[in-house]
């Protein structure tokens, strides 16, 4: 019994290890890429499934990648519609000579 209790917690530590690394990894596309708001979002729901509960991260490196992640994706969420509402007369000429092409 006590052995199938630690391939459950290790199962669930490699789980959290895995939001941590995938939080990261798309927290740091969403910036490269620029825009697209569903990859901030992303990274903050992997960074935050990551950290949450009593499995979740409390020291280590992956915790320090779940917080990277959340608070990169945060920054793109804020970031660009902060950005098309500062910019929307430029946004809206690209999209109309954009319509204009087709």
């Amino acid at each position: 019994m006590k052995e199938n209790s630690n391939s459950v917690g290790a199962f669930a530590r490699g789980q959290k290890v895995a939001f941590a690394a995938a939080s990261l990894a798309i927290g740091i596309i969403s910036c490269i890429h620029g825009l697209g708001m569903e990859k901030g979002i992303l990274a903050v729901v992997f960074g935050w499934l990551a950290l949450k509960g009593k499995d979740g991260l409390k020291e280590g490196t992956q915790r320090t990648w779940a917080i990277v992640g959340i608070v990169l994706g945060s920054i793109m969420t804020v970031l660009v519609p902060l950005t098309v509402t500062v910019f929307w007369p430029k946004v809206k000429a690209i999209v109309e000579a954009l319509e204009k092409l087709s």
